[in-house]
């Protein structure tokens, strides 16, 4: 009995320290699952700042495409913004245009995170010579049986071309 009454206090020593262990146990675990949702947070943010940049950078790609389908030179172009509210974050675009390539450089944010995306892009549109060959030109539509070779037709919503018998082969620009 000696030998009990000498070890009566390891018990709560012994349950001390697995009160201890498991206490860092879960705290270790909470820490893990707060980094991991920390992480797939700072992941959205960074994708949605990506996004928004690519958002920018495809803007100005439409808008130099209309610059120059209206018939102005690509020197002539320029989308350098101010920042532009979008998705809940921004995004700025600059642009510069050297040697007939349309440079252009894109930044998203959101949340604090910044994407850059940066695009060269060299613009080879080829339109037709206009001049006094024109045969039709609307902004409705054309349904021609009856091409006359030589001469363009413009129709700014459709073009059918029906029944070309005979006539050469060419090019056709689709703009």
């Amino acid at each position: 009995m000696e030998i009990w009454r000498r070890e009566k206090g390891s018990t709560i020593l012994l349950a001390i320290l697995v009160l201890a262990v498991g206490s860092a146990l879960v705290i270790s675990l909470a820490q893990t699952k707060q980094n991991s949702i920390s992480s797939a947070i700072a992941q959205e943010a960074s994708t949605r700042a990506l996004d928004l940049a690519e958002s920018g950078l495809e803007t100005v790609c439409q808008q130099a495409r209309a610059h120059i389908l209206n018939g102005k030179k690509l020197e002539e172009f320029s989308a350098d913004e101010e920042p532009v509210v979008f998705g809940g974050g921004d995004y700025t675009v600059k642009t510069e245009v050297s040697s007939g390539k349309l440079r252009i450089k894109s930044r998203g944010r959101y949340e604090g995170v910044t994407r850059v995306v940066q695009e060269e892009v060299e613009v080879k549109i080829a339109p037709p010579d206009f001049d006094d060959n024109w045969a039709i030109a609307t902004k409705d539509t054309i349904d021609t049986k009856y091409l006359v070779p030589g001469n363009y037709y413009y129709a700014e919503k459709k073009l059918t071309l029906n029944h070309n018998y005979g006539n050469p082969k060419g090019e056709i620009f689709v703009g």
